[in-house]
């Protein structure tokens, strides 16, 4: 199994978390409009064999709480 360091996860409907999202310093990215394609994204890297071991999400939210679209 391949090991991602660093995985940048980031909200690709809203132009501001797309640029902040494509350019964090990470090993891989998954750019998702909504919760369904991020389930699709992470499914892949399984599929392929990869983890990670850390994370950083470019969405919208609040104190606990992501959210896509």
């Amino acid at each position: 199994m391949t090991t991602i360091k660093r995985l940048a996860i980031y909200d690709s409907s809203d132009e501001g978390c797309t640029d902040n999202g494509t350019d964090r310093d990470a090993d891989a990215r998954i750019g998702a409009p909504d919760v369904d394609s991020l389930f699709t994204g992470l499914d892949r890297l399984l599929q392929n064999g990869q983890s990670f071991n850390r994370v950083v999400f470019d969405t919208h939210g609040g104190p606990g709480a992501i959210w896509f679209g």
